[in-house]
Parts: C-alpha cells; structure tokens; sequence
C-alpha cells in the first residue's frame, strides 16, 4: 500500500470516525447534563408552591424520576468517558500523521519512516481498543 492511500482510506477514515463518535457523546453527554441540572433545580422551586396547586407533587416526583433515568443513562452508556477517549485518539492520530508529513522526529532519522508511522498510528487505534476490550471485561466480570 502506498503511503497516500493509507493516509487517505485508513489514517483519515478514522480521524474522521473518532472525531464524529466524539462529537455525538459529547452532545449525549451536554444532553443529559442539561436536563438533570433544570430537572433538580425545578424541583425546589415547585415544592415551595405545592401547598397552593395540588398536582405539582405529580410534576416533581416525575422531575425527580427524570433525574434518575438520565443520570443512569450516563452512568450505563459512559458518554463523558466515551468522548474524552475518542477526542484523545483522534487528536493523536492527527498529530502523528502531521509529524510523519512535516518528516519531524522520529520520522526524521527513521531508515523506512512510513513503516515507523503505520506501526504508531496502528499501536494508537489497537490501544484504543485494547482500552475497549478492557472495559468491557471489567464490566462482565462485575456482573
């Protein structure tokens, strides 16, 4: 394979994929935060007016689930971690393939240094799912 061919269909097919999972945790994550923050900050504000409007009990038991529900959400599906991982390993990869291009150190010393940057941009992906793989053992052994 060609060094432009695999900058093109695997370096920045990925760069591109990390940075779109990121942005889509990063949005869950925003998402849920908003909505425990307004959910907990109405539920003092409407038990203050319960004893005029009966069915206000209704809304802040339900406000109060609401919280539940989504902080178990973010707890269930990691959607901080998640981002944070993602945006680190595409920020890596774009680093990595800016110093293989700019032929910066290592790559300036290297005898063949498009293998020396398709062994680090492969060793950053597999740790990256190395960290996966690990997660997902720790989870089913908690179970």
């Amino acid at each position: 394979m060609q060094p432009e061919d695999y900058l093109q269909s695997r370096i920045d097919d990925q760069i591109t994929w990390y940075n779109a999972k990121s942005a889509h945790n990063k949005r869950w994550y925003y998402t849920c935060q908003i909505i425990v923050l307004i959910a907990g900050a109405l539920i003092p504000l409407l038990t203050g007016y319960m004893d005029d409007v009966a069915w206000l009990q209704y809304i802040t038991g339900t406000l109060g689930g609401v919280i539940v529900v989504f902080q178990g959400l973010m707890s269930l599906k990691k959607y901080k971690d998640n981002w944070l991982t993602y945006r680190t390993t595409a920020e890596t990869l774009q680093r990595e393939k800016l110093m293989y291009q700019t032929g910066a150190d290592p790559y300036d010393t290297a005898g063949e240094p498009f293998k020396l940057f398709v062994r680090n941009a492969e060793s950053i992906m597999a740790s990256e799912n190395q960290g996966w793989k690990g997660l997902r053992e720790k989870e089913k052994g908690e179970e």
